[in-house]
């Protein structure tokens, strides 16, 4: 799934429709929304995005779970790593 700014309801309709697993991709949500993803069978992708020097919070949230529940991704051209 590619969702932005609409997290909380995309998990919303996930739940209401019992989809089990997936991948969030180029996710950039919180602690809680990695949480439930996980909780629904969904791996959480991580790519280019989180190279930025501004993207610690990112990277902190990376750091904080479970591997298995992490993809990495490339979005390039359109979301290359920093030193492209």
């Amino acid at each position: 799934l590619h969702v932005r700014r609409a997290v909380d309801a995309v998990l919303k309709q996930l739940r209401r429709f019992k989809v089990r697993g997936g991948i969030a991709h180029a996710f950039n949500g919180s602690r809680q929304q990695a949480d439930e993803f996980i909780k629904l069978g969904f791996a959480l992708g991580f790519g280019g995005a989180m190279t930025f020097s501004g993207s610690t919070r990112i990277r902190e949230l990376s750091r904080q779970l479970p591997l298995e529940s992490i993809v990495l991704e490339t979005d390039a051209p359109d979301i290359p790593p920093a030193w492209l």
